[in-house]
């Protein structure tokens, strides 16, 4: 009873102030998510220099499973609990744990048996089934953001991400450059099962209620959840079947890389959620536009720097990051910066759709931006290998932002007059300019550094001209949030 008042308390509070409620949530939980990407990043780069090309793309790929086979593991528990914990309590903890436990469990059965009898994983399906069993502790983190206590959610992700990078680091060499990694992903799951106690007792389980909501939403969203998957993580399978492990590990090298803009999507997407669902529970429609055309403007903006700098400095920072050995993907970077880039600017657009209850709507456009990516792998790898790889994802991520925009513009009008795009353009034409004339510079360290500063600088000092950056704007909009009541929704 204690917890579903305290969930009750915090309801009401979002409800008052849902941009307040929206930055607490992105400055604890958010950027805790960031800092924990950006250790991933970390980690990988680190795996990719000390492990070779071979070995570190047989991690990749069997990393890449987990994250496919995630989604039936998670069978949409996940997104559940942050969209009926305020409709149910915090009695939906428990039956939703036990539902994710069972899902994983199987899972990862069904894992070990195709590969023993039909080779299926490459002979990697014991540590891929035993990654996927224990993916259910992590359960801890997505019921702590449910309950809005974003710093513990926070918290619990940056300490996952430390025990794996530890593990993996210290595994690759002093154990084995595939096995090591792989059991640290095992090991830093598990660790998380630690803090469930405290979800397991919160409330009273109320199971038929519970399982009936979480079934009604959980199937649309493994349908979708599987579709993303394959949008966002097939290209690495694929190319490990078609190409070969070594083909593979230059192929994530430059993945690690051009998903940089992916950093910035944690940042909203899972601290957006429980901010939009009590939004729109309220009905209050004008405050949920509001917060998309904020949410998606800090993204556009933010990701706009990485773009342009990743692709004029693509071949220095293959450099300088791993060496020779992955100096030559060039292309590949280029093109996976354009697709993670667009895939950032859809997830306030897909927040708040699965919190309306449209998952649906979100499954046939992932659907089809993943038969764009099969399609086109299919006929660009054989001949390719990454670069062909590469413009598969990159078609499949632009086209899944368009599908996207099309059917969220059906249910959610977007009032095109409230975006300023073209100020935006100008800016960053100039900024391109700057880049490109700072090219030359960046031969080694210092000055692929110094390039990239002076770029961002005059980034920085072109959106404050125009009047895109104004901190000062932000924090009176937040202090008037705090300050007034609701307004009325249309």
């Amino acid at each position: 009873m204690g917890g579903d008042r305290a969930t009750e308390r915090d309801v009401g509070r979002g409800s008052q102030r849902p941009t307040a409620e929206l930055a607490r949530a992105v400055f604890s939980f958010g950027t805790a998510r960031v800092a924990s990407q950006f250790g991933m990043f970390v980690i990988m780069v680190a795996l990719a220099r000390t492990c070779g090309p071979e070995a570190f793309g047989a991690v990749s790929f069997a990393l890449a499973m987990v994250a496919i086979l995630y989604t039936p593991a998670d069978f949409g528990t996940s997104a559940g609990i942050q969209r009926f914990v305020g409709e149910l309590g915090e009695s939906i903890l428990r039956p939703a744990f036990a539902v994710k436990l069972i899902a994983s469990c199987l899972t990862a059965v069904a894992v070990w048996l195709l590969d023993r009898h039909l080779g299926l994983f490459h002979g990697l399906g014991g540590w891929i089934a035993v990654i996927v069993a224990t993916s259910a502790f992590p359960f801890v983190i997505m019921a702590e953001n449910a309950r809005k206590r974003f710093r513990i959610a926070g918290a619990l992700q940056v300490a996952m991400t430390i025990v794996f990078g530890i593990g993996a680091l210290a595994g690759s060499v002093e154990w084995d450059p595939v096995n090591g990694p792989l059991a640290a992903r095992a090991v830093s799951f598990t660790l998380m099962g630690l803090a469930l106690a405290p979800i397991l007792r919160a409330g009273a389980a109320r199971w038929k209620s519970s399982l009936r909501a979480l079934w009604e939403m959980g199937s649309a969203v493994m349908a979708n959840g599987v579709f993303t998957q394959v949008v966002t993580r097939a290209d690495v399978v694929l190319i490990a079947y078609m190409a070969g492990f070594e083909a593979t590990g230059v192929y994530r090298a430059a993945l690690t890389l051009g998903s940089i803009p992916l950093l910035l999507q944690p940042l909203f997407h899972v601290p957006f959620m429980p901010v939009i669902a009590t939004q729109l529970q309220a009905g209050r429609k004008d405050v949920v536009r509001r917060l998309h055309r904020l949410s998606t403007a800090a993204l556009a903006m933010a990701v706009l720097p990485i773009l342009m700098g990743g692709w004029v400095f693509a071949g220095p920072l293959l450099a300088r990051f791993y060496g020779n050995d992955y100096a030559g993907a060039i292309w590949v970077l280029r093109l996976l910066l354009v697709g993670s880039s667009a895939q950032v600017l859809l997830a306030p657009m897909g927040g708040i759709l699965y919190m309306a209850g449209q998952v649906k709507v979100v499954a046939s456009a992932t659907a089809l931006a993943a038969a764009v990516l099969l399609v086109a792998s299919f006929a660009a790898i054989p001949t390719s290998g990454g670069t062909g790889a590469a413009a598969a994802a990159c078609a499949a991520q632009v086209s899944w932002l368009v599908f996207v925009t099309i059917l969220y513009h059906r249910r959610h009008p977007l009032r095109l007059a409230e975006w300023r795009v073209g100020p935006l353009g100008a800016v960053a034409a100039v900024t391109l300019a700057v880049a490109i004339a700072a090219r030359p510079l960046a031969d080694d360290w210092p000055g692929l550094l110094g390039a990239l500063a002076l770029t961002s600088a005059v980034y920085v000092a072109a959106l404050g001209a125009i009047g895109l950056l104004a901190p000062g704007r932000v924090l009176s909009l937040l202090r008037s949030e705090s300050a007034q009541p609701p307004r009325a929704t249309d």
